[in-house]
């Protein structure tokens, strides 16, 4: 981090919002712009992010909510929501950079748990649980780290759309723990209790 010049010591941080989608290129170049001048120590600057879907802002359809839709349907949630995990654990800025440089100079689909897998492997601070694989029940892709407090977090994308009309079945852990692909869930997963 720079340091703040002697004349902008006393200065209050400039302080704004800045409404964001991870898919929009304008939020990338800002994102920069705002990086360099906080890396500069030329004028302090406290920016809050806030997530804003263009999906949901342009979409036709009265009352659809990016929240309510499908993973397929709602391009950009999944980084928005590993985003915000982060921020809970102080790591926003980061997190946030290196979500949009994957997303717009390395043109990563960063709604793939693979790429969040990738990240969260090189980042050193997590420790990977079990994953990546297919659940059998629900379908979803999933990827399970644990944060340093040691909360178990499964980081997923592509589920089944389950509602009423489908029942509910209750079925033995043995085979909830299975999957259509992937490795078998390790000991330290099955023996884990969160705090």
């Amino acid at each position: 981090m720079a340091s703040v010049r002697p004349d902008q010591a006393a200065s209050p941080a400039r302080r704004f919002d800045v409404f964001y989608d991870y898919l929009c290129p304008f939020v990338y170049r800002a994102s920069v712009l705002l990086q360099n001048v906080r890396d500069s120590g030329e004028r302090p600057i406290d920016v809050r992010w806030r997530y804003f879907s263009l999906i949901q802002v342009n979409s036709k359809d009265e009352g659809w909510t990016v929240w309510d839709a499908v993973d397929s349907e709602a391009r950009g949630r999944l980084a928005f929501k590993a985003a915000e995990a982060a921020r809970r654990q102080g790591g926003f800025d980061n997190f946030h950079m290196a979500l949009l440089r994957a997303r717009h100079e390395q043109r990563a689909d960063i709604d793939d748990v693979a790429v969040g897998h990738d990240y969260l492997a090189q980042f050193g601070t997590y420790e990977h649980m079990w994953g990546i694989g297919r659940h059998v029940l629900g379908s979803q892709v999933y990827d399970y780290w644990a944060d340093p407090w040691g909360r178990v977090h499964e980081h997923w994308a592509d589920s089944d759309r389950l509602n009423l009309a489908n029942g509910s079945n209750l079925v033995p852990a043995e085979e909830a723990l299975t999957s259509q692909w992937g490795e078998a869930p390790p000991k330290k997963f099955i023996d884990h209790a969160s705090p």
